[in-house]
């Protein structure tokens, strides 16, 4: 489970992660001393797409590998160079056309192995389908701003791709809904008498780019608090580790909290 803070302003974007990456708990029963190294709490989850047309970043949750050799962080980067040179009408006609070569790198990877099997743990809502990974992209396509949101699914065949498009003076908290409710309401206003009042930030109308490193970053801390672990310890346990933090403006993507490098054994 991973807990990001994505929020759109009048001056840019803001995109926080959690660093904390962890076997789910079937696989870490029969877990090998290889497979473990996996775990940390220093993985990065927010990435990058600069060029001449796109000031970009996308943040990913979900399932991203897989021992036999599928590495989402992997193929993701590569379908990016290789739809480089090709041209789009806008942000949301390339996250489109990019998720569906992520898709068949998916799908690529199921039919030859590096996958055992799609995971079975996120329902999608009012359906019988599964969640296998979620990617948050916004930033600047043209200069033009856009906030688009890629889920890769299956109902229990091959991955499938669905996009969706978001005004740019919009925020997602993904992680624990859970939590998320015991913050705020459903229209965004803060929940009077919360036992999380301490990792709440009120945007306002027009929130300054440190308003919502604070809103998203408040989100995630109360994600990985021991409070969060009492009320949904299922998503929470997997939640914590560093977070860093991305700023995108149409002068450019900067962190503003660099993630930490990996220490390898």
């Amino acid at each position: 489970m991973t807990a990001i803070g994505v929020v759109g302003t009048d001056f840019g974007f803001i995109v926080a992660a959690d660093g904390r990456v962890r076997l789910d708990d079937e696989s870490r029963s029969h877990a090998t001393p290889e497979m473990l190294t996996q775990e940390s709490d220093e993985q990065q989850k927010n990435f990058p797409i600069t060029d001449a047309e796109k000031n970009l970043a996308y943040a990913i949750t979900g399932s991203t590998g897989d021992p036999r050799g599928f590495d989402l962080l992997k193929i993701i980067p590569a379908q990016i160079r290789r739809i480089s040179n090709r041209r789009f009408n806008d942000g949301c006609h390339y996250v489109k056309v990019l998720s569906e070569k992520i898709n068949e790198g998916i799908n690529d990877a199921k039919r030859g192995g590096a996958i055992k099997a799609f995971p079975q743990i996120d329902h999608l809502e009012q359906s019988t389908g599964w969640l296998i990974v979620r990617v948050f992209f916004v930033g600047y396509f043209d200069r033009i701003p856009c906030f688009v949101r890629a889920d890769f699914v299956h109902f229990g065949g091959d991955s499938e791709s669905r996009v969706s498009a978001y005004a740019p003076r919009y925020s997602i908290l993904s992680g624990s809904d859970a939590v998320r409710r015991e913050i705020y309401e459903d229209n965004g206003h803060v929940l009077a008498g919360s036992r999380f009042a301490s990792y709440i930030k009120d945007l306002g109308s027009n929130p300054s780019l440190d308003d919502a490193e604070e809103y998203a970053r408040g989100f995630i801390e109360a994600c990985s608090s021991s409070l969060a672990l009492e009320l949904d310890e299922a998503r929470c346990k997997g939640i914590g580790g560093s977070i860093h933090v991305a700023e995108i403006t149409p002068s450019g993507f900067k962190w503003r909290v660099a993630p930490k490098k990996r220490e390898t054994a």
